[in-house]
């Protein structure tokens, strides 16, 4: 530690000087006066025999640096007060020292003029003594009254290092407005203006300047001046990583963001050890203004389609140099390059990107490619960016699923999610948020279907209907009636549990009545609250409904399984069952009129069939088994329910296992990060989140990379990974996937990396780039503009161990002190009196 200032303060009441002054001018001012009268009654013949037998006076001489004594005591009181009245209104400026020796200066004064007279008589020894005495005990009290300290402040000589980094490449020798410094002079301004005055005293700072050609620390802030800008390319990782040689704590790096080295930005931030503050330097909007060139930047669109169905893909055109020409933008079929769609755009030039709508229709069940290509202009640096591929997974649903809720409730989520990860179902969904108001998922764009049925046609297209907690008013005699015809021609309708569901929701007096499986007569109490594990019936072991998932219920003999499903909360009490109607599974306990409560029957209407179901808390199934690394029964018992409804009970086998490959696009950016993503489904044709799902990546040199994908949150049987390609060139992509030991298919998928661009081909910063180091290292993101708060931040942030120590003498001492301020005061007046003097 080294000494780096000492400090005078005064730890008691600061404001007694101004008392101790006062008192001091006010008695000088009455010894003025004292001194006054005296010499008047002296010019006074009559007195002067009276006026020298006073106690008072004595004969002395009445002048002081011949000036009379009654008139220096009074410009002395005079002053002390003006200037005692001058340091009080300017006591924000004044030190603790001035006050100290102000009003020991002014005491001393006092004394002084006091004892002017009677130490005349006296001689020189015997007068030096006295005066002593008396200034020697009145400093004791000031001490005693200010408590004066000495604070000794200490600098650390373990400062903790600070690298500051400033990308030289060229791109940073732009200026991005006419009259500014570029943006390398811009950071070597903020860094030798800020960075350094601010944090010099709390860290030790490192300066670098990454231009490929720099490997070592400058030798000091003013070397970066004499750097020049003009690095041929800019690779991010290289630039990070020089400071490793100093250990820094931070890493404050300037940069546009702007990256073109061999390896992506993520290889390199994978080893940075210590946090990264990237200040983002320039606009993200210049481009080389003058250089003619227009790219599609990004298509955007569905993952999946259904077949013969209208897609929407939005497309991003971004254009340099060609405002207000008129170009064809079209998308192309990937297999033979016909055209599908086409729009015209007028070019509008600048930072700002344009986007068009463009729709097709895809016919083929599978993986497809549509392309989306802008003409190329004779003056454009590259034709690459001319042409950007759109991947599609294209399904054909076999069944159409219109599910009806009346009320947001847990069995909502999970049920919609059954029916949206099942590729061969098309669902839409509408539960009621507010009165009349719906939350609809699934309807495609163009589709007429805007609420609730109206039309036979309407409720005819959907092969299952389910019919949730809603009561009897949400569809009027006419909708009844064409859901009723609907199911006769061969619809499925299924209505499950809920608190206005069957008799209590007014069910038993429509048409929908005669449709169901069970009577919907009235039943007291209409709840079952009693939790149960459904018990299947004879026919329900045996029914498609309950295929390879009967062992998880109670068994008609009322034996239970080991790994039976978690209990169900209730049901609704039905009545009963109609004649023809199967029960398929009932209440282990509760009976109603005698028989078995009821909790799942089904029957054929006409053409269609229909489903009663009780229960509404099948949601707690849905994570059975998965602590285990299983599928849920709950997706196969659902699913096999709707196929049953739809009379397609056997879809799912021919469905089967398979592994479908979806790369977001064919041609990316050099380091930008490849997601690649696969569709898996399992031997039943359900989609699985249980599966071993792996990808094997082939680079442009032989090179393989083994990966693993993990499944995607929320959504059933989709697997991704996400891969850096570390060079330029094509690369291929072999999908595999496994569970409980047998293959589950295998699919293969392609796409390649473009040449970095050249230092010169991108000139905007990116601020993306620097947000992710800034995230990826624990750091932060700021703008140059703001690098004022961020070395504030950074100051704050110094360790304990970095910060200033001050240590504390006091210069007082009470009571030695005070004992001593007796002892010289009673010296003194023994003395006095030992001298005659009064």
């Amino acid at each position: 530690m080294n000494l780096a200032q000492v400090q005078f303060e005064l730890a008691g009441q600061t404001w007694w000087w101004a008392g101790v002054t006062a008192v001091s001018a006010v008695a000088l001012l009455v010894y003025a006066g004292l001194l006054l009268r005296e010499k008047r009654q002296a010019e006074r013949p009559a007195d002067t025999a009276r006026i020298i037998n006073t106690p008072f006076i004595h004969e002395a001489p009445l002048t002081l640096f011949n000036l009379p004594l009654w008139f220096v005591s009074l410009l002395a009181g005079a002053g002390s007060l003006v200037i005692t009245a001058l340091v009080l209104l300017l006591s924000d400026r004044a030190t603790h020292l001035v006050a100290l020796v102000w009003s020991a200066a002014v005491l001393v004064l006092a004394i002084f003029l006091f004892y002017a007279r009677v130490y005349r008589y006296l001689s020189k020894p015997r007068m030096i003594t006295l005066f002593s005495l008396r200034v020697l005990g009145l400093l004791l009290l000031l001490s005693l009254l200010f408590q004066p300290v000495l604070g000794f402040i200490k600098a650390p000589d373990n400062k903790l290092p600070i690298a500051i980094v400033i990308d030289a490449s060229a791109s940073m020798s732009i200026a991005d407005q006419p009259n500014e410094p570029n943006r390398y002079r811009q950071s070597v301004l903020a860094a030798q203006n800020t960075l350094l005055p601010r944090l010099a005293e709390k860290y030790h700072l490192h300066f670098f300047a990454y231009d490929t050609k720099q490997t070592a620390a400058l030798p000091s802030a003013d070397t970066l001046g004499q750097v020049s800008p003009a690095g041929n390319s800019t690779d991010l990782n290289a630039a990070l990583h020089l400071a490793d040689s100093v250990n820094p704590q931070h890493v404050v790096f300037f940069s546009d963001g702007i990256h073109n080295g061999p390896a992506g930005i993520s290889t390199g931030l994978a080893s940075v050890k210590n946090p990264i503050h990237a200040v983002r330097v320039g606009s993200s909007d210049i481009e080389p203004a003058t250089v003619p060139d227009i790219a599609v930047v990004s298509i955007d669109g569905p993952a999946t389609a259904t077949v013969n169905n209208t897609v929407t893909l939005t497309a991003t055109i971004k254009s340099t140099a060609m405002s207000d020409r008129t170009i064809k933008v079209q998308m192309l079929r990937k297999e033979d390059k016909s055209p599908v769609d086409e729009q015209r755009l007028v070019l509008r030039s600048g930072p700002t990107p344009q986007t068009v709508q463009l729709k097709f229709s895809p016919d083929k069940v599978g993986r497809t490619s549509v392309r989306v290509s802008v003409p190329v202009d004779p003056g454009e640096r590259s034709e690459a960016n001319n042409v950007q591929e759109f991947p599609l997974l294209v399904t054909d649903p076999k069944l159409a699923v219109l599910y009806i809720e009346g009320r947001v409730r847990p069995e909502v989520g999970p049920l919609r999610r059954a029916l949206e990860s099942d590729p061969n179902m098309n669902a839409i969904s509408m539960v009621q948020t507010q009165a009349g108001r719906f939350d609809m998922r699934g309807v495609k764009e163009g589709d007429e279907l805007k609420g609730l049925p109206t039309t036979l046609a309407q409720w005819k297209r959907f092969k299952v209907v389910i019919l949730g907690d809603l009561d009897a008013t949400f569809l009027n005699a006419q909708q009844q009636k064409d859901l009723e015809q609907a199911v006769r021609e061969g619809t499925g309708l299924l209505m499950i549990g809920g608190q206005r569901s069957f008799a209590p929701g007014g069910w038993g007096s429509t048409t929908l009545a005669k449709m169901l499986p069970v009577s919907l007569d009235k039943v007291e109490p209409n709840q079952i609250n009693a939790k149960f594990v459904p018990q299947l019936t004879g026919p329900g072991v045996a029914h498609p409904i309950f295929r390879n998932v009967a062992q998880f219920f109670i068994s008609p003999e009322g034996n239970k399984s080991p790994t039976q499903m978690p209990e169900l909360s209730g049901c609704v009490a039905l009545a009963g069952a109609k004649a023809g109607a199967q029960i398929l599974a009932q209440h282990p306990t509760e009976k109603i009129n005698g028989a078995p409560a009821i909790v799942l029957a089904v029957q054929q209407y006409g053409q269609g069939r229909t489903a009663a179901f009780a229960a509404d808390t099948t949601w707690q199934w849905q994570l059975f088994l998965r602590g285990m690394g299983k599928d849920s029964p709950y997706h196969r018992f659902w699913g096999q329910m709707f196929r049953w409804l739809a009379s397609q009970d056997d879809l799912q086998k021919k469905t089967g296992p398979s592994v479908t490959a979806m790369i977001a696009k064919e041609r990316y950016e050099a380091g930008e990060p490849v997601l690649l993503r696969a569709a898996v489904t399992d031997k039943e044709g359900q989609s699985t989140n249980f599966a071993t799902v792996f990808a094997t990546v082939t680079g442009p040199d032989g090179k393989q990379t083994k990966l693993t994908l993990s499944t995607v949150q929320d959504q059933m049987g989709l697997y991704e990974v996400t891969y850096q390609p570390q060079l330029a060139g094509g690369f291929k992509v072999d999908f595999g996937a496994t569970k409980d030991g047998d293959s589950l298919g295998a699919d293969a998928s392609n796409f390649s990396v473009l040449q970095a661009a050249g230092e010169r081909d991108v000139l905007a910063a990116q601020p993306m780039t620097l947000q992710e180091i800034a995230r990826t290292t624990g750091g932060s993101y700021v703008e140059i503009a703001n690098i004022s708060a961020l070395a504030d931040r950074l100051a704050a942030q110094a360790p304990e161990s970095a910060l200033a120590t001050k240590t504390i003498i006091p210069l007082s001492y009470p009571r030695p002190f005070f004992l001593g301020f007796i002892v010289l005061l009673a010296l003194e007046w023994f003395l006095r009196r030992k001298w005659q003097l009064q």
